[in-house]
């Protein structure tokens, strides 16, 4: 079967750097390599074939310094700053061979080799310093054994770099979510080490296990395992399962977190969850009350505690949704708010970092089949008529048809008014642009 189709990209240059902007938008799992004079991507994002994988490899028409090579994600591109060899003359071409169709010179950003002198600064969108940009060309620990303890052949599973929010990013924020990925980094690096400890650990103790077996067939003095090493012996069946679902959970959860999102304005969020708070409070309330009323104590033993706490979540879920709609990690971050606001209510401590793994892969699972059923609630909606439509964005803001909202010029303008738009262009044109905002 045919690989991911290549994007579209450009490319310009300097006497010292070459720049190359790779266009998918919203690109998530990016990942650049430049290895050996070859240049690879693979992502999946939003390109000339629709949002779908894509992947491109080139070999480098000159010599790079893969350790000085950097790239970035930013909304509308991966962009990506290869450090030549050495300065001097300009490259003839990007690449070796034949030049393919995707790729374009970025004639905007292009200098002529006599002119650079006099203009020298990198190209628009690149301006990003070396402690916003994250280096590639860095070794990867491979880890093979015979005794196939390892829980795949690469132990390392990082996401190197960072998404950028929604609205203006400033150098603060970005600096944030890279320090937010120097601690992952960090803690990655820790529980691959523990990892490693463990399989060398359980590959000492097999083999004591083996010598003992051996003295014992031959009569000779054998020593006693001790209970750390019997326990080994006995978990080595299965560690390599074990360790894979460890990485599994860690991955899981560090996608969760913000540094790997393109999340909703700070301010937005801020409204959802004070939103989501008032009405985990409110639904509490009336839950208890509702419940009460039965002769049933809603807060006391496990299953009335975990029906309440469904209710208040919900409540939450929706209002949070309300404040930051449904577009990119919208769905997450109304997830965790809810989460976040049904622990309050219920007065439950927050769950530990790493512990919290599984309730992220819960929160990004539920987030993409909210995101996959807003999809297919969008496309049945490309082919509903105009009243269909506005019945949608209706029920979508609670707007009741009646009185000056009875129309669908004032249900129009009501809608407009909730979700902040303008009314600019024909109805047609107003509905589009509200059903784009609410269900994306």
């Amino acid at each position: 079967a045919a690989g991911p189709p290549s994007p579209e990209f450009m490319w310009c240059q300097r006497s010292d750097r070459v720049y190359v902007t790779i266009k998918v938008a919203d690109c998530v799992r990016a990942a650049v390599h430049v290895n050996d004079g070859e240049l690879s991507f693979s992502g999946h994002g939003h390109g000339a074939r629709g949002t779908r994988d894509y992947a491109l490899s080139l070999r480098l028409a000159g010599a790079v310094v893969p350790s000085r090579c950097c790239w970035f994600v930013c909304g509308p591109s991966v962009r990506v700053r290869l450090e030549k060899e050495a300065a001097g003359p300009y490259w003839d071409s990007l690449m070796v061979g034949v030049k393919p169709p995707q790729c374009k010179i970025d004639w905007q950003s292009w200098i002529d080799e006599d002119e650079e002198c006099e203009v020298s600064a990198a190209p628009s969108g690149f301006e990003a310093n070396d402690l916003q940009m994250q280096m590639v060309g860095q070794s990867i620990e491979f880890y093979r054994d015979e005794s196939r303890l390892t829980s795949s052949e690469e132990e390392g599973e990082e996401e190197d770099s960072v998404m950028m929010d929604h609205g203006l990013n400033s150098v603060d924020a970005l600096s944030v979510k890279f320090r937010a990925l120097e601690v992952e980094k960090a803690a990655r690096t820790r529980s691959k080490a523990e990892r490693r400890q463990r399989r060398e650990a359980t590959r000492d103790a097999l083999a004591a296990a083996d010598e003992r077996s051996r003295d014992l067939k031959y009569g000779r003095p054998a020593r006693e395992l001790s209970e750390e090493e019997e326990g080994l012996v006995a978990g080595a069946g299965t560690l390599r399962q074990r360790l894979k679902e460890q990485k599994r959970a860690e991955r899981l959860y560090w996608l969760s977190r913000a540094h790997h999102q393109m999340r909703p304005q700070e301010k937005d969020t801020a409204k959802a969850r004070a939103a989501a708070n008032r009405a985990a409070q409110d639904e509490l309330a009336r839950h208890v009350s509702r419940l009460k009323q039965v002769g049933v104590d809603a807060l006391v033993g496990d299953e009335s505690r975990r029906r309440t706490r469904h209710a208040i979540r919900a409540a939450a879920l929706e209002a949070a949704y309300t404040e930051v709609g449904y577009k990119d990690a919208a769905p997450i971050v109304a997830h965790e708010l809810a989460a976040a606001a049904a622990r309050e209510a219920m007065g439950e401590p927050p769950p530990q970092p790493i512990e919290a793994a599984a309730e992220a892969a819960a929160e990004v699972a539920a987030a993409e089949a909210a995101m996959a059923e807003l999809r297919r609630e969008r496309a049945a909606l490309d082919s509903a008529t105009l009243p269909q439509k506005v019945d949608a964005i209706c029920i979508a803001l609670e707007i009741p048809r009646e009185g000056a909202t009875s129309t669908i010029g004032g249900a129009v303008a009501k809608a407009n008014a909730m979700a902040g738009l303008e009314d600019v262009g024909g109805l047609l044109r107003q509905v589009e642009r509200l059903l784009d905002t609410l269900i994306g």
